[in-house]
């Protein structure tokens, strides 16, 4: 794919979250995990890790206010930023409640991704107002 002159293109740590050790899910399908998915849920525990190459909410929450931090310095009219769902639900809540804790945070987030997950081509518009970020939904 090619991209326009002048475009810069950068690799961030916005990727999915991935909260149950990938060995363990290999060869499983959603029915499977779905136990699973719902035990890493119902603990309700930001900083538990399942196991290796997976990551804890807190790490997900770090990662996603690092990107709210780094996006207003980039010198950039326009910035595109291409993720998954749980990412950006995540980003979505530290813009609209950033006071929060990390276990207010994950108990929001479960309730949100219950009642309507970010939708798979959803966009999400960041603006930059000085320090501020705001969410304008579509």
């Amino acid at each position: 794919m090619r991209g326009s002159p002048g475009a810069i293109n950068e690799k961030w740590p916005v990727q999915e979250f991935t909260y149950l050790e990938p060995a363990s899910c290999v060869g499983t399908s959603w029915i499977d995990r779905k136990p699973r998915i719902d035990a890493y849920w119902a603990k309700l525990d930001p900083a538990y890790i399942d196991g290796v190459g997976a990551e804890s909410f807190s790490h997900l929450l770090t990662r996603a206010r690092r990107f709210l931090d780094d996006l207003p310095e980039l010198d950039s009219d326009l910035t595109l930023v291409v993720s998954h769902g749980q990412f950006m639900q995540a980003a979505k809540l530290l813009v609209q409640r950033p006071e929060v804790g990390d276990l207010t945070a994950m108990s929001i987030f479960i309730d949100r991704q219950l009642r309507r997950p970010f939708a798979h081509y959803e966009r999400m518009e960041l603006r930059a107002d000085g320090t501020t970020l705001r969410i304008i939904e579509p």
